[in-house]
């Protein structure tokens, strides 16, 4: 009952099977044993988005960022990814290009500068 990792792993297999009640049930028995611990935060992010919820899931993977250690790159793309789909482009490649940067140009990181590149009609 206190393994909050468990109960974030279930939250996503939730997730994964379309069953969003019972994701948000185990999202909050992991909020209520770490309240604020990042990686419940992450799922979380992901139920809202799924529900539609983008505006909201901006503002908390925003927070996810700011918590995680310097910023863990898979969390800051993950911000790029929202500000890319919200239109927020130019803060969505600010994010990617720095991730490039620094080193952290992985596949998804890529994907998602490619997705800007080709919005703004940048197709080399």
């Amino acid at each position: 009952p206190e393994a909050v990792l468990l109960w974030g792993r279930l939250a996503s297999y939730h997730l994964a099977a379309r069953d969003y009640d019972a994701a948000e049930r185990a999202i909050a028995r992991a909020r209520a044993v770490r309240p604020g611990d990042s990686a419940t935060l992450a799922v979380e992010v992901l139920l809202l988005v799924q529900r539609g919820r983008v505006a909201e899931a901006i503002a908390m993977q925003e927070r996810v960022v700011a918590q995680a250690r310097r910023g863990r790159a898979p969390a800051r793309n993950n911000l790029a990814y929202l500000y890319r789909i919200t239109g927020r482009l130019d803060e969505a490649r600010a994010i990617l290009e720095e991730l490039v940067a620094d080193g952290y140009g992985y596949s998804d990181v890529y994907a998602n500068l490619a997705e800007i590149h080709r919005r703004h009609g940048e197709l080399d």
